[in-house]
């Protein structure tokens, strides 16, 4: 296993390691500037392009096809961004974080990425209070849904401007969210659950209970298992048909902050001691993950899946974005 994301190993080294068999995730790190500008939020756009939201408002964007090179800056109306969320239209990312006048209720910006530079196209407050967005996920209709820290998520029509719809029901923040393949919705909170819901008629289906921390992730694994994380120091595996947990990963040993499902179905956690890779493809028992990196930071604030088999990381307090290589899997022959 060599990790060399700060040893300053060429990309030709790297390779020559790869192609005799070593296991190399670190793939790179961005030059995003003082390590005094931590980043919390990443989200993967079209052209092969990655946006990062840090803690002074601000959102920058690189083009990975030309090797990383920062392409736009955003300077956002809020005192932090804490989520990314692309539209489908490929062209409009949403944008959600911390309000700069605490007095002002939360809302949720939408930039025009096509633009040269891009620009704010439009403002929609979510009515929730200061602590804004803290979960975005876009639904098969286009339409946003924002978990805020009220316990309620928030259904957004971004073409209206307006909220349209509630979700009520946990008792706590809500921090996490994503969307099923039956075009329901998983929200998890800091009230320990995970809720599963009826968008059409805006109406909670189960409560899955089972966690004894805050649940701070989700992720939907390729064949449809819902995968949530904790501060409990759990990944739990659950069959959103039958409400059940299936298997509980507990090899973290500390919290779990984020989640990242891969395409061939292993998943990748984050949280704060280290990143862990996950074979939770259906033939495997997971009992234990493979430590891919330590992120050099604090805690890991959010993963994105980036092309060609890459994915980036950030954290908490170390002013950088990591890019790590997936190593392959096992082939499932089971």
């Amino acid at each position: 296993m060599l990790q060399s994301s700060v040893a300053g190993l060429s990309h030709a080294v790297v390779a020559g390691c790869r192609a005799r068999g070593c296991a190399a995730p670190a793939a790179g790190v961005l030059g995003v500037g003082p390590a005094d500008i931590p980043y919390e939020s990443l989200a993967a756009l079209e052209g092969g392009r990655l946006a990062g939201g840090d803690y002074y408002g601000r959102v920058r964007v690189w083009d990975m096809a030309r090797g990383g090179e920062q392409t736009a800056e955003l300077e956002t109306g809020f005192k932090s961004v804490r989520v990314l969320a692309p539209l489908p239209d490929g062209r409009h990312l949403a944008v959600g974080g911390n309000m700069n006048n605490r007095s002002s209720s939360g809302s949720i910006e939408v930039w025009d990425m096509g633009a040269a530079p891009p620009v704010c196209s439009r403002a929609i407050e979510l009515g929730s209070g200061p602590s804004g967005a803290i979960a975005l996920v876009t639904l098969y209709n286009g339409c946003l849904v924002a978990g805020c820290g009220d316990g309620v998520a928030r259904i957004v029509d971004v073409d209206a401007g307006a909220v349209t719809g509630l979700l009520e029901g946990h008792t706590d923040l809500v921090g996490s969210l994503t969307t099923l393949p039956d075009g329901s919705l998983a929200s998890g909170s800091d009230d320990k659950t995970v809720r599963l819901w009826d968008m059409h008629a805006h109406a909670c289906l189960a409560t899955l209970t089972g966690h004894t921390g805050m649940v701070a992730s989700l992720a939907m694994l390729a064949d449809g298992r819902l995968a949530s994380g904790s501060w409990d120091k759990t990944v739990r595996l659950w069959d959103v048909g039958t409400r059940t947990c299936l298997s509980v990963l507990a090899g973290p040993t500390d919290s779990v902050k984020v989640l990242l499902a891969l395409p061939d179905g292993r998943l990748v956690s984050g949280g704060n001691d280290r990143i862990c890779l996950w074979d939770t493809r259906a033939a495997y028992t997971a009992v234990g993950g493979t430590v891919l990196a330590q992120h050099f930071s604090f805690y890991t604030t959010a993963l994105a899946l980036l092309p060609d088999g890459l994915f980036a990381s950030c954290g908490s307090c170390d002013g950088t974005i990591r890019l790590w290589a997936v190593p392959p899997a096992t082939p499932n022959t089971i």
